[in-house]
């Protein structure tokens, strides 16, 4: 696996102070946190599918430092484990799959103006 730059991995003993980080982990940021599921997990993880789950919900858990958002990478195997599913024979033992919204709950699917045109 192989990372852009140094820079671009923080481990909690570089913070001022520790933040309340475990000391000797390594975040990773966003875009290295992708090459990271991709490398080691075979994950077609990317940049911007974890920018939206990070707002949506259902992504690797993070922290934030400002406006950058740091994972772990305990935390990424817990969820790359939890997205891949069970050893089957053949597709006929899967269970069937979850129907997933594009559009978060609560919000309108479709607009209509007053007078009943799209």
């Amino acid at each position: 696996m192989e990372l852009e730059a140094r820079s671009e991995a923080v481990t909690a003993s570089e913070t001022p102070g520790g933040g309340g980080m475990t000391a000797g982990i390594i975040y990773f940021n966003t875009r290295n946190a992708s090459i990271y599921l991709k490398a080691k997990w075979g994950l077609p993880s990317e940049v911007q599918t974890l920018s939206r789950l990070a707002v949506v919900g259902g992504g690797p858990q993070f922290r934030k430092a400002g406006n950058a958002r740091l994972y772990e990478p305990a935390d990424l195997d817990a969820y790359a484990t939890a997205i891949i599913g069970p050893k089957v024979h053949s597709t006929a033992g899967l269970p069937p799959r979850k129907k997933h919204s594009t559009i978060p709950a609560g919000r309108p699917r479709c607009f209509v103006s007053k007078s009943g045109a799209r």
